[in-house]
């Protein structure tokens, strides 16, 4: 396998959680370790939609209403697909996340009705970690 792109997949797994925070190494350096790092947090936060709205689904929820406070997401969330869907007359089927129980009328969804009350954040500690000047890709 060529040295230089066993380094440079090297780096790319290493990185991939983008931030220190995150539990990542290293941060991406590289164009192909930034656009992964992007890829994989933006399937993080759609798989977090997925789960908010079957969630919300189970609860008894309404296509119309918003989910319960995601603390990851910082807000409720509202699925778009499912209330248009809904105002089509469609049936909701796989895992467009189907309200079961509890309507809402088309011209008033919560999501543009109804006030959320954000839950309380609490205060940490934050440690700021900076990279090595002669670190390079895994320093």
């Amino acid at each position: 396998f060529p040295e230089k792109i066993r380094i440079l997949v090297e780096h790319m797994i290493l990185s991939h959680h983008g931030k220190y925070e995150f539990g990542s190494p290293k941060l991406p350096m590289t164009p192909e370790a930034l656009l992964l790092n992007t890829l994989d947090d933006l399937e993080a936060k759609m798989q977090t939609l997925r789960n908010a709205f079957a969630n919300a689904a189970a609860q008894g929820r309404g296509v119309g209403e918003v989910t319960d406070w995601v603390r990851s997401m910082e807000r409720p969330l509202f699925n778009s697909r499912a209330y248009l869907k809904d105002q089509e007359g469609e049936v909701l089927q796989g895992n467009d996340s189907p309200s079961v129980g509890g309507e809402t009328t088309p011209d008033e969804p919560v999501i543009r009705g109804e006030a959320v009350e954000e839950e309380p954040r609490a205060v940490t500690e934050t440690t700021v970690v900076t990279e090595p000047a002669d670190g390079g890709l895994f320093g």
